[in-house]
């Protein structure tokens, strides 16, 4: 239990896997009785992943959803593991990074944030905007193979958390792209994607992103 008297949620994450110990179990059922909204939504959040990779399963692809819950439970748990999923991901361009010009808004401001990473065999192309409105945050991307001969990008699970909270997840299409929107800032991301074996987690961080 934190100082805020929230269970962690790599707590959330085993409890749902149903790997708790009994009196941990106890506790964490009793915390859910007493009505925690924040906890009640992490429950919530780490179910819906499970049963996700159950219905995945039945449907007999389960190694996407199984990398990609790695690679959540990755950005949730100690620095060592959180390490391993982050230690293949190279950033090719950020436009944050850009020099700015005396006299010229940051390439950040109003426009948004585009990112290319690499990680082994695939590149993925992240760009985030926020949405005409002001209130929401549009986030769309692309996965592609650099073999010689393409592995398939389609149907790649895509999780979007916000500190320790899933914020979206969709799947890619044919051509390996995504496209999602979600509520609130666009502050403190990570993205868990189903790719390598140990899934793929990347920290975008604070991406600043103009309002209208």
């Amino acid at each position: 239990m934190t100082e805020a008297e929230h269970f962690a949620a790599e707590d959330w994450a085993d409890f749902v896997r149903q790997v708790t110990s009994e009196d941990q179990t106890r506790l964490m059922n009793g915390h859910l009785h007493d009505g925690c909204p924040v906890c009640t939504k992490a429950h919530h959040d780490w179910h819906s992943i499970r049963e996700r990779a159950e219905r995945d399963a039945v449907n007999e692809v389960p190694e996407a959803s199984i990398r990609v819950a790695k690679a959540t439970f990755a950005i949730q748990k100690t620095p060592s593991p959180f390490m391993r999923a982050f230690d293949a991901v190279k950033v090719l361009f950020d436009s944050h990074a850009l020099p700015v010009t005396a006299g010229v808004r940051s390439a950040g401001g109003g426009r948004g944030r585009k990112v290319l990473y690499h990680m082994g065999d695939f590149l993925v192309d992240v760009q985030i905007q926020a949405t005409r409105e002001g209130r929401r945050t549009s986030v769309v991307g692309q996965v592609l193979c650099t073999r010689a001969y393409p592995e398939s990008v389609y149907g790649v699970p895509v999780v979007f958390l916000r500190d320790s909270s899933v914020i979206g997840k969709c799947l890619t299409n044919r051509l390996g792209e995504f496209q999602l929107e979600f509520e609130g800032p666009s502050e403190n991301l990570s993205v868990a994607l189903g790719l390598r074996e140990e899934g793929t987690a990347v920290s975008l961080g604070n991406t600043s992103v103009g309002r209208s």
